[in-house]
């Protein structure tokens, strides 16, 4: 486990999550554990890239626009905080080419 996540709870369930061509937010399921609010996650892509975005703004699949563009294949990436957590919004970087989402939330 890396440090900076001795503070944030322990690792949920693994799950597999698919983009798609419509922005979407994490599920209620995860997002809450039993009480627990979602206080970081980790996540991994494989076949093709998303983008993600915070805080309300819904990430747009097209070169140039809003989104923070994840590559596939590259190491995890980390998200810190209940508030980026819950606002977080994902979307396929290309239509149509959706990608193979792995996330672990920690609670």
């Amino acid at each position: 486990m890396l440090p900076v996540f001795d503070s944030y709870g322990e690792a949920g369930a693994t799950i597999l999550l698919t983009s798609t061509d419509v922005a979407q937010n994490l599920s209620a399921a995860v997002l809450t554990l039993s009480g627990k609010a979602c206080r970081a996650g980790i996540l991994t892509l494989e076949q093709n890239d998303i983008k993600v975005a915070f805080g309300g703004t819904v990430p747009v699949a097209a070169v140039g626009s809003v989104g923070h563009l994840l590559k596939k294949n590259l190491p995890l990436v980390a998200f810190v905080g209940t508030y980026t957590i819950s606002t977080l919004k994902y979307i396929s970087a290309v239509a149509g080419d959706h990608a193979t989402i792995t996330f672990t939330p920690f609670y």
